[in-house]
Protein backbone atom coordinates (compact mmCIF):
# COMPACT_ATOMS: atom_id res chain seq x y z
CA UNK A 1 0.00 0.00 0.00
CA UNK A 2 1.22 3.49 -0.71
CA UNK A 3 2.40 5.76 2.41
CA UNK A 4 0.96 8.55 0.22
CA UNK A 5 -0.96 9.23 -2.92
CA UNK A 6 -2.29 12.56 -3.61
CA UNK A 7 -2.91 15.38 -6.72
CA UNK A 8 -2.09 18.96 -5.53
CA UNK A 9 -0.50 21.79 -7.62
CA UNK A 10 2.59 23.26 -7.37
CA UNK A 11 1.54 26.65 -5.54
CA UNK A 12 -0.65 24.78 -2.85
CA UNK A 13 1.50 22.20 -2.14
CA UNK A 14 0.77 19.24 -0.08
CA UNK A 15 -1.42 21.35 2.40
CA UNK A 16 -3.77 22.15 -0.67
CA UNK A 17 -3.83 18.56 -2.48
CA UNK A 18 -6.87 16.12 -2.57
CA UNK A 19 -5.29 12.91 -0.56
CA UNK A 20 -6.17 9.08 -1.38
CA UNK A 21 -3.84 7.40 0.75
CA UNK A 22 -1.68 8.39 3.98
CA UNK A 23 0.67 6.77 5.80
CA UNK A 24 -0.39 7.09 9.78
CA UNK A 25 2.36 7.72 10.73
CA UNK A 26 3.00 10.82 8.52
CA UNK A 27 5.87 13.52 9.08
CA UNK A 28 7.50 15.91 6.84
CA UNK A 29 11.18 14.89 6.13
CA UNK A 30 13.50 16.17 3.05
CA UNK A 31 10.92 18.85 2.03
CA UNK A 32 8.33 16.52 1.53
CA UNK A 33 5.00 15.76 3.36
CA UNK A 34 4.68 11.97 3.58
CA UNK A 35 1.13 11.64 4.24
CA UNK A 36 -0.88 13.89 6.68
CA UNK A 37 -4.70 15.35 6.96
CA UNK A 38 -7.81 13.51 6.35
CA UNK A 39 -8.60 11.16 3.21
CA UNK A 40 -12.17 11.79 2.38
CA UNK A 41 -12.05 9.99 -1.00
CA UNK A 42 -10.31 6.83 -0.11
CA UNK A 43 -8.45 4.94 -2.78
CA UNK A 44 -10.43 1.77 -3.83
CA UNK A 45 -8.33 -1.20 -3.56
CA UNK A 46 -7.10 -3.22 -6.67
CA UNK A 47 -8.42 -0.39 -9.10
CA UNK A 48 -5.56 1.63 -10.34
CA UNK A 49 -4.60 0.85 -14.67
CA UNK A 50 -2.21 2.77 -16.21
CA UNK A 51 -2.54 2.32 -19.89
CA UNK A 52 -0.08 4.16 -23.12
CA UNK A 53 -1.65 6.88 -24.74
CA UNK A 54 0.70 8.79 -26.95
CA UNK A 55 4.70 8.60 -26.64
CA UNK A 56 5.59 10.32 -23.44
CA UNK A 57 2.26 10.20 -21.90
CA UNK A 58 0.22 7.90 -20.17
CA UNK A 59 -4.03 7.62 -18.93
CA UNK A 60 -4.15 6.25 -15.17
CA UNK A 61 -7.40 5.44 -13.90
CA UNK A 62 -8.37 4.69 -10.18
CA UNK A 63 -11.64 4.58 -8.46
CA UNK A 64 -11.93 5.94 -4.81
CA UNK A 65 -15.07 6.06 -2.35
CA UNK A 66 -16.38 8.68 -0.35
CA UNK A 67 -16.31 8.00 3.12
CA UNK A 68 -17.53 10.80 4.99
CA UNK A 69 -20.54 12.71 5.05
CA UNK A 70 -22.14 14.25 2.17
CA UNK A 71 -20.80 17.55 2.39
CA UNK A 72 -17.22 16.70 2.68
CA UNK A 73 -17.71 14.14 -0.69
CA UNK A 74 -18.96 16.74 -2.74
CA UNK A 75 -16.33 19.37 -1.72
CA UNK A 76 -13.25 17.46 -2.07
CA UNK A 77 -14.77 16.15 -5.73
CA UNK A 78 -14.94 19.89 -6.14
CA UNK A 79 -11.47 20.74 -5.71
CA UNK A 80 -10.70 17.91 -7.29
CA UNK A 81 -12.45 18.81 -10.62
CA UNK A 82 -10.87 22.37 -10.27
CA UNK A 83 -7.34 20.96 -10.25
CA UNK A 84 -7.35 19.04 -13.07
CA UNK A 85 -9.71 21.92 -15.28
CA UNK A 86 -6.60 23.94 -14.41
CA UNK A 87 -4.02 21.25 -15.38
CA UNK A 88 -5.63 21.46 -18.83
CA UNK A 89 -5.67 25.39 -19.16
CA UNK A 90 -1.76 25.44 -18.08
CA UNK A 91 -1.05 23.28 -21.25
CA UNK A 92 -3.59 24.62 -23.20
CA UNK A 93 -2.20 28.40 -22.42
CA UNK A 94 1.53 27.30 -21.97
CA UNK A 95 0.82 28.56 -18.87
CA UNK A 96 4.35 28.05 -16.06
CA UNK A 97 2.84 29.90 -13.61
CA UNK A 98 1.56 26.62 -11.78
CA UNK A 99 1.55 22.57 -12.41
CA UNK A 100 -0.50 20.02 -11.03
CA UNK A 101 0.97 16.78 -9.87
CA UNK A 102 0.29 13.38 -9.38
CA UNK A 103 2.53 12.33 -5.77
CA UNK A 104 3.26 8.91 -5.37
CA UNK A 105 5.78 7.56 -2.32
CA UNK A 106 5.65 3.65 -1.91
CA UNK A 107 6.39 1.56 1.05
CA UNK A 108 10.00 0.28 -0.52
CA UNK A 109 10.95 4.27 -1.83
CA UNK A 110 12.91 6.45 -0.05
CA UNK A 111 11.31 9.35 -1.37
CA UNK A 112 8.00 10.77 -3.08
CA UNK A 113 7.66 11.18 -7.00
CA UNK A 114 5.92 13.29 -8.60
CA UNK A 115 4.40 13.47 -12.82
CA UNK A 116 2.79 16.19 -14.32
CA UNK A 117 -1.22 16.34 -14.79
CA UNK A 118 -1.77 17.03 -18.05
CA UNK A 119 -5.82 17.15 -17.67
CA UNK A 120 -8.62 14.62 -16.61
CA UNK A 121 -12.09 14.10 -15.52
CA UNK A 122 -13.67 12.66 -12.12
CA UNK A 123 -17.05 10.22 -13.25
CA UNK A 124 -19.43 8.99 -10.73
CA UNK A 125 -20.10 5.67 -10.81
CA UNK A 126 -23.49 4.04 -12.95
CA UNK A 127 -26.37 5.74 -10.49
CA UNK A 128 -27.12 1.80 -10.44
CA UNK A 129 -24.99 1.64 -7.98
CA UNK A 130 -24.46 4.84 -6.16
CA UNK A 131 -26.80 8.13 -6.97
CA UNK A 132 -25.67 10.74 -9.23
CA UNK A 133 -26.86 13.22 -6.77
CA UNK A 134 -24.99 11.70 -3.94
CA UNK A 135 -27.59 11.94 -1.66
CA UNK A 136 -25.97 9.08 0.18
CA UNK A 137 -23.02 9.30 2.92
CA UNK A 138 -21.17 7.13 0.53
CA UNK A 139 -20.36 7.50 -3.07
CA UNK A 140 -17.85 5.94 -5.89
CA UNK A 141 -16.30 8.05 -8.45
CA UNK A 142 -13.54 7.04 -11.18
CA UNK A 143 -10.67 9.61 -11.53
CA UNK A 144 -8.72 9.40 -14.93
CA UNK A 145 -5.99 11.99 -15.40
CA UNK A 146 -3.78 12.08 -18.31
CA UNK A 147 0.22 12.31 -16.87
CA UNK A 148 3.41 12.47 -18.03
CA UNK A 149 5.24 8.65 -18.40
CA UNK A 150 8.00 9.68 -16.21
CA UNK A 151 8.34 10.28 -12.37
CA UNK A 152 10.77 13.04 -10.80
CA UNK A 153 11.86 12.19 -7.86
CA UNK A 154 12.28 14.14 -4.74
CA UNK A 155 13.57 17.85 -4.94
CA UNK A 156 15.71 19.26 -6.90
CA UNK A 157 19.19 18.79 -5.88
CA UNK A 158 21.68 21.38 -6.70
CA UNK A 159 25.20 20.80 -8.22
CA UNK A 160 28.19 22.67 -7.45
CA UNK A 161 29.28 25.47 -9.64
CA UNK A 162 31.95 24.74 -12.55
CA UNK A 163 34.30 27.38 -11.07
CA UNK A 164 33.98 30.61 -10.13
CA UNK A 165 35.25 31.81 -13.69
CA UNK A 166 34.86 30.10 -17.06
CA UNK A 167 35.96 31.61 -20.47
CA UNK A 168 33.83 32.63 -22.64
CA UNK A 169 35.84 31.35 -26.01
CA UNK A 170 34.46 27.95 -24.90
CA UNK A 171 35.38 25.25 -22.45
CA UNK A 172 34.87 21.74 -21.79
CA UNK A 173 33.69 20.23 -18.01
CA UNK A 174 32.91 16.92 -16.62
CA UNK A 175 29.33 17.13 -15.01
CA UNK A 176 30.04 15.89 -10.97
CA UNK A 177 28.27 12.53 -9.94
CA UNK A 178 24.84 14.69 -8.86
CA UNK A 179 24.05 14.20 -12.91
CA UNK A 180 23.88 10.37 -13.04
CA UNK A 181 20.72 8.77 -12.94
CA UNK A 182 19.04 5.64 -13.19
CA UNK A 183 17.45 4.21 -15.97
CA UNK A 184 15.36 7.34 -17.59
CA UNK A 185 17.77 10.44 -18.23
CA UNK A 186 16.74 12.69 -16.01
CA UNK A 187 16.35 16.48 -16.92
CA UNK A 188 17.96 20.19 -16.29
CA UNK A 189 15.32 21.89 -14.44
CA UNK A 190 17.52 25.49 -13.80
CA UNK A 191 20.27 26.87 -15.34
CA UNK A 192 21.78 30.32 -14.14
CA UNK A 193 24.59 32.51 -15.88
CA UNK A 194 26.24 34.98 -14.28
CA UNK A 195 29.15 36.89 -15.38
CA UNK A 196 32.38 37.00 -13.54
CA UNK A 197 35.88 38.97 -12.97
CA UNK A 198 33.41 41.74 -13.83
CA UNK A 199 32.68 40.75 -17.00
CA UNK A 200 29.72 40.82 -19.75
CA UNK A 201 28.01 38.51 -21.49
CA UNK A 202 25.21 38.58 -23.53
CA UNK A 203 24.74 34.96 -25.60
CA UNK A 204 25.69 31.12 -24.30
CA UNK A 205 25.38 28.03 -26.15
CA UNK A 206 26.15 24.89 -24.29
CA UNK A 207 25.54 21.37 -24.82
CA UNK A 208 25.88 17.53 -23.33
CA UNK A 209 27.90 15.35 -24.72
CA UNK A 210 26.87 11.74 -23.27
CA UNK A 211 29.82 9.21 -21.78
CA UNK A 212 28.24 6.66 -24.01
CA UNK A 213 31.36 4.49 -24.58
CA UNK A 214 33.98 6.13 -22.21
CA UNK A 215 36.00 8.59 -23.05
CA UNK A 216 38.48 10.93 -20.74
CA UNK A 217 40.29 14.05 -22.14
CA UNK A 218 37.62 15.72 -24.53
CA UNK A 219 38.32 18.32 -25.75
CA UNK A 220 35.91 20.93 -27.66
CA UNK A 221 38.32 23.28 -29.24
CA UNK A 222 39.23 23.33 -32.77
CA UNK A 223 42.45 24.82 -32.98
CA UNK A 224 41.94 26.88 -36.60
CA UNK A 225 45.27 28.56 -37.12
CA UNK A 226 47.89 26.90 -34.12
CA UNK A 227 50.65 24.64 -35.25
CA UNK A 228 49.82 24.78 -38.92
CA UNK A 229 46.37 22.68 -37.83
CA UNK A 230 44.40 24.86 -41.07
CA UNK A 231 45.21 23.12 -44.38
CA UNK A 232 45.37 26.26 -46.44
CA UNK A 233 42.94 25.53 -49.69
CA UNK A 234 43.32 29.09 -52.09
CA UNK A 235 45.97 31.37 -52.65
CA UNK A 236 43.80 34.23 -50.95
CA UNK A 237 44.74 32.35 -46.86
CA UNK A 238 47.02 32.78 -44.85
CA UNK A 239 48.05 31.44 -41.22
CA UNK A 240 49.19 34.65 -39.22
CA UNK A 241 50.33 35.06 -35.95
CA UNK A 242 48.32 37.44 -33.31
CA UNK A 243 48.70 36.98 -29.71
CA UNK A 244 44.71 38.30 -28.97
CA UNK A 245 44.13 34.78 -31.21
CA UNK A 246 42.71 32.16 -28.08
CA UNK A 247 45.70 29.97 -29.84
CA UNK A 248 48.18 32.44 -30.53
CA UNK A 249 47.37 32.32 -34.44
CA UNK A 250 44.36 32.73 -36.82
CA UNK A 251 43.70 32.07 -40.51
CA UNK A 252 43.37 35.25 -42.77
CA UNK A 253 41.15 35.03 -46.01
CA UNK A 254 41.78 38.24 -48.17
CA UNK A 255 39.62 37.24 -51.09
CA UNK A 256 42.72 38.29 -53.67
CA UNK A 257 42.07 35.25 -55.74
CA UNK A 258 38.19 35.34 -55.69
CA UNK A 259 35.32 36.57 -53.98
CA UNK A 260 33.22 33.69 -55.40
CA UNK A 261 32.52 30.75 -53.48
CA UNK A 262 35.35 28.75 -52.68
CA UNK A 263 36.74 26.24 -50.24
CA UNK A 264 39.20 28.29 -48.61
CA UNK A 265 40.78 26.36 -46.25
CA UNK A 266 39.94 23.00 -43.85
CA UNK A 267 40.82 21.43 -40.70
CA UNK A 268 41.37 17.93 -40.55
CA UNK A 269 40.18 15.85 -37.23
CA UNK A 270 43.69 14.97 -36.68
CA UNK A 271 45.33 18.66 -36.09
CA UNK A 272 41.66 19.92 -34.14
CA UNK A 273 43.59 19.91 -30.81
CA UNK A 274 46.25 17.37 -28.62
CA UNK A 275 43.27 14.56 -27.90
CA UNK A 276 42.04 14.04 -31.72
CA UNK A 277 46.39 13.97 -32.85
CA UNK A 278 46.91 11.72 -30.13
CA UNK A 279 45.26 8.40 -31.71
CA UNK A 280 42.49 6.72 -33.58
CA UNK A 281 40.98 5.85 -30.32
CA UNK A 282 40.61 9.47 -28.98
CA UNK A 283 39.07 10.28 -32.24
CA UNK A 284 36.75 8.10 -31.91
CA UNK A 285 34.97 9.74 -28.92
CA UNK A 286 34.21 12.27 -31.12
CA UNK A 287 31.78 10.83 -33.29
CA UNK A 288 28.27 12.38 -32.91
CA UNK A 289 26.62 16.14 -33.74
CA UNK A 290 27.52 19.17 -32.64
CA UNK A 291 26.57 23.16 -33.41
CA UNK A 292 29.79 24.49 -35.05
CA UNK A 293 30.61 27.96 -33.00
CA UNK A 294 32.56 29.72 -35.19
CA UNK A 295 34.78 32.70 -34.01
CA UNK A 296 35.47 35.45 -36.57
CA UNK A 297 35.89 39.38 -37.17
CA UNK A 298 35.71 41.16 -40.12
CA UNK A 299 38.37 43.80 -40.88
CA UNK A 300 39.49 46.37 -43.96
CA UNK A 301 35.99 47.49 -44.80
CA UNK A 302 33.08 48.80 -42.55
CA UNK A 303 30.19 48.03 -44.95
CA UNK A 304 32.28 44.21 -45.91
CA UNK A 305 30.12 41.38 -46.09
CA UNK A 306 30.68 37.75 -46.73
CA UNK A 307 29.23 34.04 -47.02
CA UNK A 308 30.30 30.86 -45.46
CA UNK A 309 29.20 27.36 -44.83
CA UNK A 310 31.02 24.14 -43.70
CA UNK A 311 31.42 20.85 -44.99
CA UNK A 312 32.25 17.65 -43.47
CA UNK A 313 33.21 14.41 -44.71
CA UNK A 314 36.06 12.15 -45.83
CA UNK A 315 36.14 12.95 -49.47
CA UNK A 316 37.33 16.32 -51.47
CA UNK A 317 34.35 15.79 -54.19
CA UNK A 318 30.39 15.39 -54.21
CA UNK A 319 30.28 12.83 -50.95
CA UNK A 320 30.92 15.95 -48.23
CA UNK A 321 28.22 17.25 -46.80
CA UNK A 322 27.79 20.75 -46.61
CA UNK A 323 25.13 23.28 -44.83
CA UNK A 324 23.79 25.90 -45.19
CA UNK A 325 24.85 29.14 -46.69
CA UNK A 326 25.08 31.94 -43.46
CA UNK A 327 25.67 35.35 -45.04
CA UNK A 328 27.53 38.29 -42.50
CA UNK A 329 28.13 41.65 -41.72
CA UNK A 330 31.30 43.43 -40.16
CA UNK A 331 31.71 42.58 -36.67
CA UNK A 332 31.00 45.25 -34.11
CA UNK A 333 33.32 47.69 -33.18
CA UNK A 334 34.57 48.73 -29.69
CA UNK A 335 34.69 53.19 -29.57
CA UNK A 336 36.89 52.64 -26.33
CA UNK A 337 39.18 50.56 -28.75
CA UNK A 338 39.94 52.70 -31.39
CA UNK A 339 37.16 51.52 -33.28
CA UNK A 340 38.41 48.03 -34.06
CA UNK A 341 36.54 45.41 -34.71
CA UNK A 342 35.83 42.47 -31.71
CA UNK A 343 35.73 39.05 -32.01
CA UNK A 344 32.58 37.46 -32.29
CA UNK A 345 30.67 33.98 -32.41
CA UNK A 346 28.34 32.71 -35.04
CA UNK A 347 26.70 29.20 -35.06
CA UNK A 348 27.42 27.74 -38.43
CA UNK A 349 24.48 25.22 -38.20
CA UNK A 350 25.04 21.13 -36.98
CA UNK A 351 27.59 19.13 -37.89
CA UNK A 352 27.71 15.47 -37.93
CA UNK A 353 31.16 14.32 -36.86
CA UNK A 354 31.72 10.29 -38.67
CA UNK A 355 28.38 9.45 -38.72
CA UNK A 356 26.11 7.39 -40.51
CA UNK A 357 24.52 4.05 -41.06
CA UNK A 358 27.47 1.80 -40.52
CA UNK A 359 27.26 -1.67 -39.52
CA UNK A 360 29.41 -3.21 -36.91
CA UNK A 361 32.14 -4.78 -39.75
CA UNK A 362 32.12 -0.94 -41.49
CA UNK A 363 32.20 0.75 -38.05
CA UNK A 364 35.75 -1.66 -36.89
CA UNK A 365 37.17 -0.53 -40.03
CA UNK A 366 36.11 2.61 -40.23
CA UNK A 367 39.36 5.37 -40.34
CA UNK A 368 38.81 8.56 -38.67
CA UNK A 369 42.15 10.31 -39.57
CA UNK A 370 40.61 11.55 -42.56
CA UNK A 371 37.77 13.64 -41.74
CA UNK A 372 37.79 16.74 -42.01
CA UNK A 373 36.21 20.27 -42.11
CA UNK A 374 36.10 22.27 -45.24
CA UNK A 375 35.06 26.23 -45.52
CA UNK A 376 33.85 27.77 -48.05
CA UNK A 377 33.29 31.51 -48.42
CA UNK A 378 32.60 34.13 -50.91
CA UNK A 379 32.86 37.90 -50.88
CA UNK A 380 29.35 39.60 -51.18
CA UNK A 381 30.57 43.13 -50.80
CA UNK A 382 33.70 45.38 -49.95
CA UNK A 383 36.78 46.58 -51.08
CA UNK A 384 40.12 45.58 -51.72
CA UNK A 385 41.33 45.60 -48.32
CA UNK A 386 38.38 43.95 -47.00
CA UNK A 387 39.24 40.39 -44.80
CA UNK A 388 37.61 37.91 -42.33
CA UNK A 389 39.71 36.19 -39.67
CA UNK A 390 39.36 32.94 -37.79
CA UNK A 391 40.15 31.90 -34.34
CA UNK A 392 39.67 28.59 -32.73
CA UNK A 393 35.99 26.72 -33.25
CA UNK A 394 34.03 24.95 -30.66
CA UNK A 395 31.82 21.66 -31.02
CA UNK A 396 29.34 22.29 -29.19
CA UNK A 397 27.29 18.82 -28.85
CA UNK A 398 23.83 18.98 -29.77
CA UNK A 399 22.23 16.43 -28.56
CA UNK A 400 21.38 17.90 -25.33
CA UNK A 401 21.21 21.30 -26.41
CA UNK A 402 20.51 24.91 -24.71
CA UNK A 403 20.80 28.51 -26.17
CA UNK A 404 19.84 31.80 -25.12
CA UNK A 405 20.59 35.43 -26.00
CA UNK A 406 19.11 38.19 -23.77
CA UNK A 407 18.00 41.19 -24.97
CA UNK A 408 20.95 43.20 -24.17
CA UNK A 409 24.56 42.32 -21.77
CA UNK A 410 24.03 41.47 -18.78
CA UNK A 411 26.44 43.00 -16.35
CA UNK A 412 27.68 42.67 -12.84
CA UNK A 413 24.05 42.53 -10.54
CA UNK A 414 22.54 40.75 -13.37
CA UNK A 415 21.77 36.63 -14.70
CA UNK A 416 20.21 34.73 -16.63
CA UNK A 417 18.16 32.12 -15.43
CA UNK A 418 16.54 29.10 -17.73
CA UNK A 419 13.50 26.84 -16.68
CA UNK A 420 12.99 23.33 -18.38
CA UNK A 421 9.42 22.23 -17.00
CA UNK A 422 8.65 18.10 -16.94
CA UNK A 423 6.74 19.10 -19.96
CA UNK A 424 9.69 19.91 -22.25
CA UNK A 425 8.88 23.52 -22.00
CA UNK A 426 11.71 25.79 -21.65
CA UNK A 427 11.59 29.38 -20.65
CA UNK A 428 13.99 32.10 -18.85
CA UNK A 429 14.44 35.19 -17.59
CA UNK A 430 16.92 37.87 -16.85
CA UNK A 431 17.11 38.78 -13.15
CA UNK A 432 18.57 40.83 -10.68
CA UNK A 433 21.14 38.97 -8.74
CA UNK A 434 22.78 38.08 -5.00
CA UNK A 435 26.55 36.51 -4.80
CA UNK A 436 24.43 34.28 -2.18
CA UNK A 437 21.74 33.19 -4.28
CA UNK A 438 20.80 29.66 -5.01
CA UNK A 439 19.99 28.24 -7.97
CA UNK A 440 16.48 29.94 -9.42
CA UNK A 441 16.05 31.46 -5.70
CA UNK A 442 17.07 34.70 -4.50
CA UNK A 443 18.85 34.36 -1.11
CA UNK A 444 16.38 36.61 1.18
CA UNK A 445 14.20 38.84 -0.69
CA UNK A 446 12.40 38.94 -3.62
CA UNK A 447 14.30 39.73 -6.60
CA UNK A 448 13.53 42.05 -9.83
CA UNK A 449 13.26 40.52 -12.90
CA UNK A 450 14.00 42.69 -15.54
CA UNK A 451 12.66 40.99 -18.63
CA UNK A 452 11.90 37.65 -20.29
CA UNK A 453 14.22 36.23 -22.43
CA UNK A 454 12.40 35.61 -25.65
CA UNK A 455 15.32 34.37 -27.91
CA UNK A 456 15.68 31.02 -26.38
CA UNK A 457 16.41 27.10 -28.24
CA UNK A 458 16.41 24.02 -26.16
CA UNK A 459 16.73 20.20 -27.49
CA UNK A 460 16.05 17.52 -25.17
CA UNK A 461 18.09 19.35 -22.27
CA UNK A 462 18.33 16.52 -20.43
CA UNK A 463 21.31 14.62 -18.40
CA UNK A 464 22.78 11.64 -19.73
CA UNK A 465 22.67 8.45 -17.56
CA UNK A 466 26.35 7.94 -17.91
CA UNK A 467 28.86 9.27 -15.55
CA UNK A 468 31.75 11.16 -16.65
CA UNK A 469 29.35 13.52 -19.68
CA UNK A 470 30.84 16.65 -20.45
CA UNK A 471 29.08 19.99 -20.35
CA UNK A 472 30.70 22.33 -23.25
CA UNK A 473 29.48 26.09 -22.81
CA UNK A 474 30.28 29.51 -24.95
CA UNK A 475 29.50 32.55 -24.50
CA UNK A 476 29.36 36.13 -25.95
CA UNK A 477 28.65 39.57 -25.73
CA UNK A 478 28.57 42.82 -28.09
CA UNK A 479 32.04 43.87 -27.96
CA UNK A 480 35.56 43.28 -26.47
CA UNK A 481 35.60 39.78 -27.02
CA UNK A 482 39.03 39.41 -27.35
CA UNK A 483 41.56 37.37 -25.21
CA UNK A 484 43.14 39.69 -23.13
CA UNK A 485 40.06 41.75 -21.89
CA UNK A 486 38.04 39.80 -19.45
CA UNK A 487 35.22 37.93 -20.64
CA UNK A 488 33.79 34.65 -18.23
CA UNK A 489 30.90 34.15 -16.68
CA UNK A 490 30.12 31.00 -14.14
CA UNK A 491 27.27 28.61 -14.96
CA UNK A 492 25.16 26.58 -11.96
CA UNK A 493 23.56 23.84 -12.88
CA UNK A 494 20.45 21.75 -11.01
CA UNK A 495 19.53 18.41 -11.55
CA UNK A 496 15.85 16.26 -11.07
CA UNK A 497 16.26 12.38 -10.87
CA UNK A 498 13.43 10.42 -12.79
CA UNK A 499 12.57 7.20 -12.95
CA UNK A 500 9.60 4.99 -15.18
CA UNK A 501 9.13 2.46 -12.41
CA UNK A 502 6.05 0.88 -11.54
CA UNK A 503 5.48 -0.05 -7.66
CA UNK A 504 2.36 -0.61 -7.44
CA UNK A 505 2.14 -3.31 -5.55
CA UNK A 506 -0.88 -4.85 -3.13
CA UNK A 507 -2.69 -2.08 -4.33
Amino acid sequence: MPYMLRIETELGGPLRSVPFVVDSSARERDSLVYGGGTVKLGLVTGTRQVVDVSPGRLQETFTVLGKNNNLDTQAEVSRLVQMLEKAENLVATKDTLDKVYLVERMEDEVSARYATIYGGVVSPIDHNVVDRGMSTDHALFTITVERDAVWELGDIQTGEPFGTSILNHGGSYVLPDIFKSQGTISRIPAVVVRTAQSGYIKKMWMGIKPNVIGFDGFDATIAVGQDGSASLRSGDARIVADSKCNGGYKVVVDFKETAEWKARFKLPITKWNSTTSASEEDRNIYIGDYHLLMRYLCSGDTDGKFGIRAGTGWYEGTALSWGNRLYLGTTISDDDNGNSPQWQYEDLGIISVGKGRWNKEVKERLVMESFAIRLQLTKTKGGSKFQVEFDDMVLVPADHFLYFSADAEMGPGQRAEIYTDQSSETFGYVVESGSEDTIGKPSVNKRKVFYSISNLTASNWGIPVEAGSVLVTVGDRDANHTKVLASSNRVDLSARKRTEAFTFLNV
